[in-house]
């Protein structure tokens, strides 16, 4: 069953391609087509190329029909409806023709509510495939750091006596022990006059 997707596949993405291909000659040909009308002076002439315009002009809607009915057909036979898939909240889907993974929400009749990054959207059935496991985006595990509260931090350092250079380095690992302890307020003690 999986080969036979494969190879579904791969006949759809090479028919796809060549109605690129047409389209993409018959746009060309309908330019130039354009160019010969305004390049011809006679009345008859310009006449016979418009006539040849409008048959390309033509062609090339119907070449552009049959590509559209293809990429819905192919869009409607992948979805959970045409699949008869059953969903529930918290299933992970993907809306057909983007990339990114979304989560069910709610089931509501023939839409079912979604949550696609920070949007809920509502979509058809029709636009919905389920994400098989091994698709679906896997969180980093979460790193937890324990840090442990120091023992026996006093509520007040006291520098007095010491220069700026000399203090700095004590008040900050001060602070940090007291940050880590809990403490809400600190005091650190200083002289006047003396340096600081």
């Amino acid at each position: 069953e999986e080969r036979v997707r494969e190879i579904e596949e791969k006949r759809d993405a090479l028919i796809a391609k060549a109605d690129k291909k047409a389209l993409s000659i018959v746009k060309n040909a309908e330019e130039s087509a354009r160019a010969l009308i305004k390049n011809l002076g006679s009345a008859e002439a310009e006449s016979a190329a418009r006539r040849e315009l409008e048959k390309k002009r033509s062609h090339f809607h119907k070449i552009e029909k049959s590509v559209v009915e293809r990429e819905e057909k192919k869009i409607t036979q992948q979805s959970v409806a045409a699949k008869k898939e059953t969903l529930k909240p918290g299933d992970a889907v993907r809306i057909i023709g983007t990339k990114g993974v979304a989560s069910v929400l709610e089931i509501r009749g023939k839409k079912v509510l979604v949550q696609a990054g920070a949007a809920q959207v509502e979509v058809p059935l029709t636009k919905l495939s389920i994400v098989p496991e091994k698709e679906i985006p896997q969180a980093a595990p979460s790193v937890q750091v324990k840090v442990s509260r120091p023992v026996g931090v006093p509520s007040e350092i006291m520098v007095r006596g010491m220069t700026i250079d000399e203090a700095i380095p004590l008040v900050e690992q001060y602070l940090d022990q007291a940050y880590r302890a809990g403490y809400d307020s600190v005091a650190v003690i200083h002289g006047r006059g003396e340096g600081i």
